[in-house]
């Protein structure tokens, strides 16, 4: 019994703290495995002849997790800056005369 009243106080806590937060702060996203909900709202977990069911249920609430939460799905992949690794010395030690310069 203890171990649940913990856990009553602790849920509490947290939803309180959250309705106070986002009171003084219309747009504040709460945190969370988005791409976890997202899988779930679009049927992921399920048989795919249940998908176009499941998918018609939930498109509201994709919505809102796209449109208003700022949730993209599969964001692009940011550029990492690279090294070139392939720049030849210029002149050349060996006296040829690298092919990409020749043209």
């Amino acid at each position: 019994m203890g171990e649940q009243f913990t856990i009553f106080v602790f849920t509490y806590l947290l939803d309180e703290g959250y309705k106070q937060l986002a009171n003084m702060n219309e747009t504040l996203p709460s945190k969370g495995n988005d791409m976890e909900l997202f899988h779930f709202l679009s049927a992921g977990p399920h048989v795919i002849n249940y998908a176009p069911g499941i998918l018609r249920k939930n498109l509201k609430d994709i919505e809102d997790l796209i449109l208003n939460k700022w949730f993209v799905p599969f964001p692009p992949r940011p550029k990492a800056y690279q090294l070139d690794l392939n720049s030849d010395p210029y002149p050349s030690k060996d006296g040829f005369e690298n092919n990409r310069r020749l043209t």
